[in-house]
């Protein structure tokens, strides 16, 4: 699970991204020692994301009873989409094991590109709310 510090640096990667920060993007990127690799964070940030949708597109949420839950979980097993959304979420994560320079580039606007997909109304213009309302709630996060 991401830490707020984590998710803050790929929010804030992500927005240099989009805003064509070049400066900005070289210096998130940069890993201290202890630190996990950015493309690691995007790779579990983007998962997170789709992992939420998903679910909540099947009417999977807190307060389900045992009997709702499973019929839930066995209608996504089933569904085609979702078992695609996993391959693909896992795609993700074996590209963030190699991706630098550009590639890190391509995997924030990937996550970027999920967030804009998880709803039909919200377009590219959204974009910098969407990246502020996460932030807000990763700050809102406890660390121990």
């Amino acid at each position: 699970m991401l830490t707020r510090t984590e998710r803050l640096r790929c929010i804030a990667y992500m927005e240099a991204v989009w805003c064509d920060n070049a400066h900005g993007m070289g210096v998130l990127a940069r890993s201290i020692p202890g630190e996990r690799h950015l493309p690691e964070l995007l790779a579990e940030l983007g998962e997170a994301i789709v992992q939420t949708m998903v679910t909540t597109s099947f009417g999977i949420h807190d307060g389900l009873g045992p009997e709702q839950l499973l019929a839930a979980s066995d209608r996504m097993k089933n569904d085609t989409s979702a078992r695609y959304t996993a391959v693909l979420t896992e795609a993700l994560n074996v590209w963030s094991r190699t991706a630098t320079g550009p590639a890190v580039e391509d995997m924030a606007r990937i996550v970027m590109a999920c967030l804009v997909q998880s709803d039909p109304s919200f377009t590219e213009n959204d974009v910098e709310s969407l990246l502020e309302q996460m932030r807000a709630g990763a700050e809102a996060i406890e660390e121990p």
